[in-house]
Order: structure tokens, then sequence, then C-alpha cells
């Protein structure tokens, strides 16, 4: 059935870019959002890798915390599949790796917390918790009707903020 809107003949299509933005039928952020910052992490850290990579470990960390640390935006991630998922992670700890020159086979939550890091986990919950206490302390009325609706509470963003903090 082809659809008409003031006698225009309406195309389809899977996805498309507005704004820089990549809107799919599916409403996935794997394409856009989720690669972009894989790109982005893996722009960064290389830049890192190549330029500093004989400073001392101290000035390694302050740089990866201020460059690599940053995951904005990963609260709003909401439909994505585990393995993309899983490939920030991954990346964030082949960056790590590579910087510091630590083998593949040793322990990264033991190694992030000897340097005093985040973990990317520990960084989305961060990110999480940070938001929602930002969304409930607004005296904005309409961030706050919608805070107290059902739309809110029914949403993937919030099913997702749930299950990552555990409350």
């Amino acid at each position: 059935m082809l659809e008409k809107l003031n006698d225009l003949l309406l195309t389809f299509v899977t996805s498309n870019t507005y704004l820089g933005v990549i809107i799919h039928d599916k409403y996935q952020d794997d394409d856009d959002a989720i690669m972009r910052y894989v790109k982005s992490l893996y722009s960064r850290g290389n830049m890192l890798i190549s330029r500093f990579k004989t400073c001392s470990s101290s000035i390694k960390v302050k740089l990866f915390r201020s460059f690599l640390c940053n995951a904005y935006g990963c609260h709003l991630w909401s439909t994505y599949k585990q393995y993309t998922c899983k490939r920030v992670v991954v990346t964030f700890n082949n960056i790590y790796r590579k910087l510091f020159g630590i083998l593949r086979g040793e322990s990264m939550s033991a190694i992030y917390v000897n340097n005093n890091i985040d973990s990317f986990g520990m960084l989305v919950r961060k990110n999480i918790y940070s938001f929602k206490t930002r969304l409930g302390a607004t005296s904005n009325l309409l961030v706050q009707c919608i805070v107290s609706s059902l739309f809110y509470y029914h949403s993937s963003s919030c099913a997702r903020w749930t299950k990552i903090l555990n409350f």
C-alpha cells in the first residue's frame, strides 16, 4: 500500500541522517551513537598512545582520565545489541592496555582499582545516576510532569537505568 500526504507519494526508508544523527526505523542506537563513540575512543586513544607512550604512569593516568573517561550521552543509549555494548568495553580496555603496556590475560578490574580509574561500566552507572538525580531535582514543570508520568516509568530508558543501577 502506498501512503500519500497532500497527494504526494511518501517514500519510506529504513534509516535517515538528520542533523548528523542516524535515525532508524527500529529505533536502535548501535550504528549511530554507540559505534560513533567507539570510533571516537579509538581516535583519542591512538592519539594518546602515539604521543605519550614514553611518559610516566601518573601522567598517562591523568591523560587517560581527561581524554577517555568521558562517556557523555551514554545514559541515553536505550536500544542496542549486547555485542555492540561489549565492543565499547573491549575498546576501552584495549586502549588502556596499549597505553600502559599491559599484557592480555591480566585483570583489568584490579588494574583500574590500583590506578584509581573507573571501568567503563562504572562510568555508565555514574552517568545514569547523575542524570536521574538531575531529573528528580529539576524545577522545570514540563520535565517534572514527564518524570512523574507512567510514560517515563514504562520507557525503555527507565527500564535500562533501573536494571543497571539495580533499584
